[in-house]
């Protein structure tokens, strides 16, 4: 992978383009992170 060949690619991008793009790498990193997230503890708990 050419990270400069990428990171060129998205210089080009809308500013609304990128934005999605990051709003897709937080989405992707939310999703494979759910399975780890241990629950809160509720106010009663505590």
């Amino acid at each position: 992978m050419d990270i400069t060949a990428i990171l060129n690619e998205i210089a080009t991008l809308s500013v609304e383009d990128r934005i999605r793009i990051v709003q897709a790498i937080w989405d992707t990193i939310a999703q494979s992170n759910t399975a780890r997230i241990t629950p809160c503890l509720k106010m009663d708990e505590v």
